[in-house]
């Protein structure tokens, strides 16, 4: 009788029977032990880094340049190779575009300097006072004053102003700046200063004659009271000349008062002709003023009317320092001029009909009628070698730049000037 081999009910299952420590150990663990030895799941912010890191490197592998993940290293050639080949020459190209860019910067220092060099050698020849007080840093911003630069000259004058010129700095007049502290320090200078307005045709008198015209006055006014060859109280033949003698008996008037001045036939009138006691500083004019064209006296003819002021600094003649008192004589000038209708003269204009002519001087001297100015000076004198006997300035207080009213006059240049 064969044995049974099957186990009975309260023997050990065949087979390998789990270790005693390990069962012991399974028995004796807590909930919390179970809970803290159990595999966690990634949280959400885990799962989408270890996505990311999973995508890139299937997009690297699909570029066949795949980058050694996390714990792996980057094995090199011993050689270099193709790696250290890259970076050398990324080196090579950073260090020329570092030279090319060194080069551009010293081209454009080196051009800079020579537009500096450049400009410096055209203003040192143009104007060397300038040149040197921007080397001195004394024409700049910075300089000892502000208030140095010259006011900005003013446009022609189209209009009568509505009123006098505002008050300007209480500076003093010096050599380099005759006309500094006055309001004509922004007027024109000389003849570039006179504008004869657009020439246009007025009743029968043609644009062309107009034109002429036009012309002819400021060559006139130009010439007696501008020309270098007048001021000092030379020549007066340009301006005789100018003077039509067909017309009235305006050049035989201006040829006797040169002759024998009066009170009454003054060539100061129509001349700014200074005595030999003072001297012009500088060779500037100061001009501000404005021309009409209007109805004439004549049948169908034409009038221009001059309308100028001049300012003149000058100096003692016997004064020879560097710094020498200068004074300034402001004179008004009134020119009527007539031009005939073409019907009555063909012929071109050479001359002018000059019709009527006013002149007043303020500080060109008192009760002196010789035919020269002689302006005062801070002592109330004349300069030295000039006329003593004279007027006093007893007349009315005026405004020698005011140029909103009639010119002041029949006074013998006696008004007292409210400021020169």
């Amino acid at each position: 009788m064969t044995p049974d081999s099957s186990p009975g009910p309260e023997e050990e299952p065949s087979g390998s029977p789990v270790p005693d420590d390990v069962w012991e150990l399974f028995l004796h663990d807590n909930e919390r032990d179970i809970e803290a030895s159990a595999p966690k799941e990634l949280s959400a912010r885990a799962r989408v880094a270890a996505r990311r890191i999973r995508e890139e490197k299937e997009r690297a592998a699909a570029r066949g340049d795949r980058r050694p993940g996390l714990g792996e290293r980057v094995s090199r050639p011993a050689d270099g190779g193709p790696v250290a080949s890259t970076t050398a020459a990324a080196r090579r190209a950073a260090r020329q575009r570092e030279k090319e860019r060194r080069n551009t910067r010293r081209q454009l220092l080196h051009n800079l300097i020579g537009i500096l060099v450049v400009f410096s050698m055209v203003l040192l020849a143009l104007s060397p006072g300038r040149a040197w007080s921007m080397i001195t840093f004394r024409g700049l911003n910075g300089g000892s004053h502000a208030a140095a630069a010259p006011a900005v000259t003013l446009g022609p004058e189209t209009a009568r102003p509505a009123g006098p010129p505002a008050a300007v700095s209480s500076r003093r007049p010096t050599l380099k700046r005759p006309f500094a502290g006055s309001p004509a320090e922004s007027w024109g200078d000389g003849a570039a200063a006179i504008v004869p307005p657009t020439a246009s045709a007025y009743f029968a008198v043609s644009s062309q004659r107009v034109a002429d015209g036009l012309r002819l006055a400021k060559d006139l006014l130009v010439a007696g009271s501008i020309d270098p060859a007048v001021v000092p109280g030379a020549g007066v033949a340009r301006v005789v000349a100018l003077i039509d003698p067909h017309a009235d008996d305006a050049q035989a008037r201006v040829l006797g008062a040169l002759a024998h001045p009066t009170a009454g036939n003054d060539p100061t009138t129509l001349f700014s002709r200074f005595g030999p006691e003072v001297r012009l500083v500088g060779a500037v004019v100061k001009v501000r003023g404005r021309m009409t064209v209007g109805l004439g006296d004549t049948y169908g003819g034409a009038r221009i009317v001059a309308d100028y002021t001049f300012v003149y600094p000058v100096r003692k003649t016997s004064d020879t320092g560097n710094s020498p008192e200068i004074t300034r004589t402001v004179v008004r000038r009134t020119l009527t001029i007539e031009l005939p209708a073409d019907i009555q003269r063909p012929s071109g204009l050479s001359a002018v009909a000059l019709s009527g002519w006013t002149g007043s001087a303020v500080n060109g001297g008192c009760g002196f009628h010789d035919g020269f100015l002689h302006p005062y000076f801070a002592d109330g004198r004349t300069a030295p070698g000039g006329p003593t006997r004279g007027g006093t300035l007893s007349g009315p207080a005026v405004d020698p730049y005011d140029r909103s009213g009639p010119a002041p006059g029949g006074d013998g240049g006696c008004v007292r000037a409210e400021r020169i």
